[in-house]
């Protein structure tokens, strides 16, 4: 996919430094998106709180609906650059991704 090869390339070949979480566990952790889990919106994701094996994380949900066509490259390149800043101190810390 593309954003496995943005992933590659941004990572020089190296290991990607990100886990990758199944939609069950995704799921579980916010209650199936459930209105009790939800922290924010913007205009292409909503952020949920949940646990996953008794660890917080903030769950950036994007939305399918908004996500069409070039945005969908505009969805990688979040990503991307999220796992670039990781290691920042100002930002927040990317985790993980569930595709």
């Amino acid at each position: 996919s593309i954003f496995l090869k943005e992933l590659i390339a941004d990572c020089n070949g190296k290991s990607i430094p990100i886990r990758s979480f199944s939609s069950d566990q995704i799921l579980k952790a916010t209650n199936n998106f459930d209105s009790s889990c939800f922290v924010s919106e913007d205009a292409y994701y909503k952020w949920y709180k949940g646990k996953i094996e008794d660890r917080s994380y903030m769950i950036k949900k994007f939305s399918e609906d908004k996500v069409t066509g070039n945005r969908v490259e505009e969805v990688y390149n979040d990503i991307v650059l999220s796992i670039r800043m990781s290691n920042h101190s100002n930002f927040l810390k990317l985790l993980g991704c569930c595709l």
